[in-house]
């Protein structure tokens, strides 16, 4: 039998549980907040999901314009987030 490689485990919600806590440490966990920042941290996590895809797909094929063009039309929302 032929080792197959795995893809790794990742566990999404955990990551999103994290991002969410620092979230609510920045505001010292003032209480009423916590669907908030969990919310958004699920956002920035699925928007950087889908920055990554756009970008892998654009360098797979080798495009390097529209890398540029993603960067230029979405870099308010990157450097909001990060």
């Amino acid at each position: 039998m032929a080792n197959t490689p795995t893809e790794p485990s990742i566990n999404l919600e955990a990551m999103i549980a994290e991002a969410a806590y620092y979230k609510a440490e920045k505001r010292n966990f003032y209480p009423g907040h916590e669907i908030r920042d969990w919310l958004e941290a699920k956002m920035e996590w699925n928007f950087s999901v889908l920055l990554f895809s756009w970008v892998y797909v654009a360098t797979y094929f080798n495009n390097k314009t529209h890398i540029i063009y993603l960067f230029i039309r979405y870099k308010h929302l990157i450097i909001s987030f990060y």
